[in-house]
C-alpha cells in the first residue's frame, strides 16, 4: 500500500513539474511576442514561422500561426482632419497575383466613424446578451457567438452595393442583422420564438433574408453554394457579387478547392472570405494547417491579406475586392482577426490559448477601441462620450432581450408548414402532412368513422 502511495505521488509530482514547464514556456513565449505590440510598427506575432514577406509575391512556405494585428498610428492624425473627416494611414495589405491593391490612405467621416462605432458596440453587447440567455438555458442547441471580428461584418456591409449577396457560416447573427433584418428579429430567432427571423424554426445558426442566404451549420458546405449564386449573377447578366464567408477552419476542405477552380475557370464575380480568427475549433492554424497564409494558396485565383481588425482597411479592401471580382473574376480575401471567445457558448475558449493572449488583444488592438482611439484622436468623439454610447447600447440591447424573450413560443400547428413550397403527397385516409390539424377533431372523425362501420 505504501509503494502504492509512493508511486503515485512520485507520478503526480512529475506531471505537475512538467505542467508547470509547459506552462512557463509557454508564458515566456507569449511575453517575448507580445513585447513586439509596444513599438509603434505594432505586431503580435503568436509564431514560431519567420518568413520573409518583402516579396508579396513570394512562394508560402510551410508555416505555423501568424497573428499579426497591427496598430493603426493616429500620432498625425489631427493635422490631416477637416470638416469633410480624417485621413487615416492605413497599415500595408499583403497581395497574391496582383500588381495594385487598396489604397494606404483612406476617409472617415465623423458620421460614418461615430454611426459605426455605436453599431459595433452594439453587436459586442448583443452578443454578450445572447451568451448570457443561453447561460439562463433559454437558448438551446448551437450559439457561435462574434465578439472580437465586428469590424470584418462592418468592413464587408459597408463596401456591398446594391443587389450584392452574401453567404456565411453559423457564426451569422451580426450579418443577418447588418444585411436587413432587425436584431429583435434576430434575438427571437435564438429563443425560437414565433416572431424569430423563420419562425422559430432556424436558432441560432440558420437565419436568412433577401440579402444573406444564411447562417449555414455544415463546416465549408454553404461555399460551393456561394459559387453557384456568383454563377446565376453571371448567367443572367448582373452586375453584382457573391461575398462567400468562411473561417479558416472551413479553409482546409476540399468542396473549397473545387468551388475556386470552378469560379476560376468562369471567372465568377465572387469574393471568398476567410475570417482567419486563428483557430478552428480548438485547433489553432498552425496545427490544421501547413501553410497559414490562406490569401496566397491558390496559383489561380489572387489574394489580399488585411488586418481584419480595422474598419476602415476591410471597408477599402472589399471595395477592391468587389470591383476587382467584378472586372476579372474570383479572389480570396483574409481578414485577419480574432475571436475572444470560444469556438461556440460550450467551449470555454482557454484549453487551447491563454487568457493572457485573449486579453493582450483585446487591450492592445480591439476593433472597437481601434475605432474609438482614431475617432478620439480626431476630436470626433471625447472618452465620456465613448463611456456614454456603451452604456447607451447596452439598454437598447436589454430592451430587445426582454420583448424577445416575452414573445410566444411556434404553435404545434406551424410544426409542418413550410416545409416544402409545394405539397409532393396526396391525401391519405382524408388527411396530408400539410394541412392543419385538431387533434380532438381528428380523434371525433375516427370515432365517428369506426360507428359507421
Amino acid at each position: 500500500m505504501l509503494r502504492y502511495i509512493f508511486r503515485s505521488k512520485l507520478l503526480w509530482n512529475h506531471r505537475y513539474v512538467h505542467g508547470m514547464q509547459k506552462i512557463n514556456q509557454r508564458k515566456s513565449f507569449i511575453d517575448d511576442l507580445f513585447s513586439k505590440v509596444n513599438s509603434d510598427e505594432a505586431e503580435a506575432q503568436f509564431s514560431t514561422n519567420k518568413r520573409d514577406n518583402s516579396s508579396p509575391n513570394a512562394n508560402a512556405d510551410e508555416g505555423g500561426t501568424r497573428i499579426q494585428l497591427t496598430r493603426i498610428k493616429t500620432d498625425n492624425l489631427s493635422s490631416n482632419c477637416n470638416e469633410d473627416g480624417a485621413e487615416i494611414q492605413l497599415p500595408p495589405n499583403k497581395m497574391w497575383l496582383l500588381d495594385k491593391g487598396p489604397p494606404t490612405k483612406a476617409m472617415i467621416t465623423r458620421e460614418e466613424g461615430v454611426q459605426t462605432l455605436k453599431e459595433m458596440t452594439f453587436y459586442r453587447e448583443l452578443e454578450s446578451e445572447i451568451l448570457k440567455l443561453y447561460q439562463k438555458k433559454l437558448i438551446r442547441g448551437y450559439c457561435h457567438l462574434y465578439n472580437g471580428q465586428e469590424a470584418v461584418c462592418s468592413g464587408c456591409v459597408k463596401a456591398l452595393r446594391e443587389g450584392d449577396k452574401v453567404i456565411t457560416a453559423y457564426r451569422c447573427h451580426m450579418w443577418v442583422c447588418k444585411l436587413g433584418t432587425p436584431p429583435l428579429d434576430m434575438v427571437a430567432e435564438c429563443l425560437q420564438k414565433e416572431t424569430g427571423n423563420v419562425k422559430g424554426r432556424g436558432g441560432s445558426m440558420h437565419m436568412y433574408n433577401e440579402k444573406l442566404f444564411g447562417g449555414n451549420g455544415i463546416v465549408g458546405a454553404h461555399v460551393p453554394l456561394g459559387t453557384g449564386i456568383a454563377f446565376a449573377m453571371k448567367t443572367r447578366n448582373e452586375k453584382n457579387v457573391c461575398v462567400t464567408v468562411f473561417g479558416d477552419g472551413a479553409a482546409n476542405q476540399g468542396q473549397v478547392f473545387e468551388a475556386l477552380n470552378l469560379a476560376a475557370l468562369h471567372k465568377l464575380p465572387i469574393i471568398y472570405l476567410i475570417e482567419n480568427n486563428q483557430y478552428g475549433m480548438g485547433t489553432s492554424i498552425s496545427r490544421s494547417s501547413a501553410t497559414s497564409e490562406y490569401f496566397r494558396r491558390i496559383d489561380f485565383v489572387p489574394g489580399i491579406w488585411v488586418d481584419g481588425m480595422n474598419y476602415i482597411g476591410v471597408r477599402e479592401c472589399m471595395k477592391f475586392a468587389i470591383n476587382h471580382a467584378q472586372e476579372h473574376g474570383p479572389i480570396i480575401v483574409e481578414a485577419n482577426t480574432y475571436r475572444y471567445m470560444g469556438h461556440s457558448v460550450s467551449d470555454p475558449g482557454i484549453k487551447y490559448r491563454s487568457r493572457q493572449e485573449i486579453d493582450h488583444v483585446r487591450d492592445t488592438v480591439d476593433p472597437i477601441k481601434t475605432l474609438s482611439d482614431i475617432l478620439i484622436k480626431a476630436n470626433f468623439l471625447t472618452p465620456d462620450d465613448r463611456k456614454s454610447i456603451t452604456e447607451e447600447q447596452r439598454k437598447i440591447v436589454k430592451e430587445i432581450s426582454d420583448k424577445a424573450n416575452a414573445d410566444k413560443m411556434p404553435s404545434l400547428n406551424e410544426l409542418c408548414k413550410n416545409i416544402y413550397a409545394k405539397p409532393i403527397e396526396t391525401t391519405v385516409r382524408g388527411t396530408n402532412a400539410f394541412d392543419c390539424h385538431d387533434g380532438q377533431a381528428y380523434l371525433s372523425l375516427l370515432i365517428q368513422s369506426k360507428r359507421e362501420m
